[in-house]
């Protein structure tokens, strides 16, 4: 996991940050609770410009709420 941080970290590209967050959903595919050191990464990507890496944000995100029903289920009075 801390070679996808450094990765991102060193993604000076668009496609170097795409190419991260696909690596990053095919952790979620396979074991959605390993992303969850990079949910901040994820959650700011939701209002990244590109198209792309919204898109695989969200399908993060998603996996990982599906994965961990508690998280949707917080109190969401805040």
């Amino acid at each position: 996991m801390t070679s996808i941080l450094a990765q991102f970290e060193a993604a000076d590209t668009s496609s170097g940050r795409v190419s991260v967050f696909e690596e990053l959903l095919s952790l979620a595919s396979d074991a959605p609770e390993r992303i969850e050191p990079f949910l901040t990464l994820i959650q700011n990507a939701f209002v990244e410009p590109m198209p792309d890496l919204r898109r695989l944000a969200f399908q993060c995100a998603i996996k990982y709420v599906s994965a961990n029903p508690s998280v949707d289920s917080e109190d969401k009075s805040l």
